[in-house]
């Protein structure tokens, strides 16, 4: 999602991190989610270079 494809840009991964979490228990393990979003301070750093 936060990639850019081919066929569509890249999307800021604040934008990205949203989606995930709006799908969390539908798409995404809830639990995975948490453990992403207690993190989600250096996902962001990283994917924002």
């Amino acid at each position: 999602m936060a990639s850019k494809r081919p066929y569509k840009p890249e999307r800021p991964i604040v934008e990205v991190l949203e989606e995930i979490k709006s799908l969390s228990g539908i798409f995404y393990n809830p639990d995975v989610i948490n453990a992403l979003f207690e993190i989600k301070e250096e996902v962001i750093e990283k994917y924002s270079k």
